[in-house]
Formats: structure tokens, sequence, C-alpha cells
């Protein structure tokens, strides 16, 4: 493809040099031809008709390249909208799964105090709803922390850090808090003789 600009540039260069030939043959009654002066500026008339289709050219090109990248973005933007709509669907699903588990976790654990109530047990302290709240709380952030922040806070969220246990099995961590406990309640008499088996073990030894 022609240098356009280079090819003006040259042209113009060319013309002035002949203008002046022209001027210095007219002074000392000298003859010129203008032909060529005349070739030239049809050349340049024609140069500024390429040009003005070249830069034409490159403004379509600009605004199809633009309009690539604007439906290409679109394509995307829409496409991520979809996608962000499922997940939200499955965040509401599973947020909705968590509270409702741990509401049943939780009337489950006052059963348990009302059973033992009904027998004349102290339940464990660590069946206390604000012990169970606490521990609930300690797995949730830990969960979710580990996942979504390291900075302690999520959005409007601001926790504190949860035990590094609480990171493990939630099923390990409340047997834990509370299995030993709770094995002392239901049967104390099993620790009893447990005890009198090891002082009996160790009289004999």
């Amino acid at each position: 493809m022609i240098d356009v600009g280079a090819r003006q540039s040259a042209l113009k260069t060319e013309r002035e040099t002949l203008q002046s030939a022209r001027v210095l043959a007219m002074i000392d009654g000298g003859e010129f031809d203008s032909r060529r002066l005349a070739e030239i500026d049809t050349e340049l008339a024609a140069l500024d008709d390429v040009s003005v289709v070249i830069a034409r050219r490159a403004s379509q090109q600009a605004k199809d390249d633009a309009e690539r990248r604007r439906t290409a973005a679109v394509a995307v933007v829409q496409g991520r909208e979809i996608e962000r709509g499922v997940e939200l669907v499955r965040a509401q699903q599973h947020a909705t799964g968590l509270a409702e588990a741990i509401l049943r976790f939780k009337e489950l654990t006052d059963q348990q105090i009302t059973a033992l109530d009904e027998f004349d047990l102290n339940a464990p302290l660590s069946l206390l709803p604000a012990q169970v709240d606490r521990r609930l709380s300690h797995l949730v952030i830990a969960t979710v922390l580990s996942t979504l922040s390291r900075t302690g806070a999520f959005g409007n969220i601001e926790w504190t850090a949860a035990p590094p246990d609480a990171l493990g099995a939630w099923p390990d961590y409340e047997k834990t808090a509370c299995a030993s406990a709770l094995e002392s309640t239901i049967n104390p008499q099993g620790n009893s003789d447990d005890d009198a088996t090891t002082s009996d073990d160790a009289t004999k030894q």
C-alpha cells in the first residue's frame, strides 16, 4: 500500500523546486515546461482523495472494532449475570439449609437437656444454649472465613477468629466439647467402676 503522506511530501518538495525554476525562467526570459507541475497538482489532488478514503476506512474500522469489542463484552456480562443468578440460588439454598440444620441441632440439644431433667440429671454446661451457640458460631466462622476471607470481615459482617480446631469436621469439634461430660452425666456408675478398677489394679501392683 502506498505511503500517502510520504508521497505527498515528496511531490510538494518537487513542486516547490519547479515553481522556483519557473519564476527564474520568467525573470531571465527563458522557457519553462509547466507540464510536470500540472502532473504534480493532479497527483496531489488524487492523493487528497486517497487520504479521505483511507481516513474514512480507518474510522469505519475503528467503529467496527469497537462494536465487536462491545458485543463481546455484552456477551460476557450477560453470560456472567446468568451464572451469578445460579450461584445466588445455590448460596441461598445452602444458607437456608445451614440455618435449618443449626436450628434442628439446637432443638435436639434442648431435647437432650429435657430428657436429663426428667431423670434429675444435671445437663453438662457444654449443652447450655449459650455454649452451643458459641461453638456453632465458631464452626460457621471457621468455615466461611477459611473460604471467603482472611481478614475476619466479610462485607458488613465482622467476626473474631475461631479456634483452629474448628476448621476440622464439625461432629469432631462438638464431640471434643461434649462427649466426656455427657458420658459422665448419663453413666456415673460406669465412671465409678472404672475408677474402682483402676484403684484395684494399682493395689495389686
